[in-house]
């Protein structure tokens, strides 16, 4: 495997989205609201690198670990060039089955972790929209619980269901804006931290090589 030059590190590839959407929740969580102290951006795992690394930005996705006093949230940034439809938002959630005997196995999905962790939620932040039938999982802001009951096709409580929830169509213009908006009331504090966190994101989003 390749690595990046004077690194010893295989960077991800197409993750722009993903790094300005990890800075506006670490903006907005941190600084804005101060609901948390710290945020951790998951490393790729071997999964990550078989299947994510020089592909296509859709492809691509970055997992955030937040915690706030109401629990622990997981989110997954995902960017999508077509809306979502039942079949792939379920793909996110549901473990997936292994292929073939060798290399590393699947990363534990969304619906196990909320199965065994009953305070925990999980949160899609996508510039995409979801479908229709899927709009009570929609919030507006990360911390916010969603109306779910139910989703078809997952054997799962109403209990669980309530803890998932989507911000779709957060599109980059979006982001980008209340990025500017946290900054400018922030102050020369927020303005560096602008600068340092999509650095830290980059170097979080690498992976050693083997």
């Amino acid at each position: 495997m390749q690595v990046s030059q004077g690194t010893g590190v295989v960077p991800y590839r197409g993750y722009e989205y993903q790094i300005v959407v990890s800075v506006w929740v670490a903006l907005d969580l941190m600084l804005e609201r101060r609901l948390c102290s710290s945020i951790d951006i998951e490393p790729a795992s071997q999964e990550d690198i078989g299947a994510e690394l020089l592909v296509p930005a859709e492809l691509a996705e970055t997992r955030l670990g937040v915690s706030i006093a109401e629990g622990p949230i997981r989110i997954q940034i995902k960017q999508r060039g077509t809306s979502w439809n039942e079949a792939d938002f379920r793909a996110l959630l549901k473990e997936a089955e292994k292929q073939g005997t060798r290399g590393p196995s699947p990363r534990e999905r969304a619906l196990a972790q909320l199965q065994a962790d009953h305070k925990l939620r999980y949160l899609l932040i996508t510039d995409a929209e979801i479908h229709t039938k899927r709009k009570r999982l929609v919030v507006q802001s990360v911390d916010d619980p969603s109306s779910a009951q139910n989703i078809d096709g997952l054997t799962t409580s109403a209990e669980v269901a309530s803890r998932i929830a989507v911000m779709e169509k957060r599109l980059w213009r979006y982001v980008k804006r209340d990025i500017d908006d946290i900054l400018r009331a922030g102050g020369p504090g927020a303005r560096r931290a602008r600068v340092r966190l999509p650095r830290r994101a980059r170097r979080r989003g690498e992976v050693a090589s083997p």
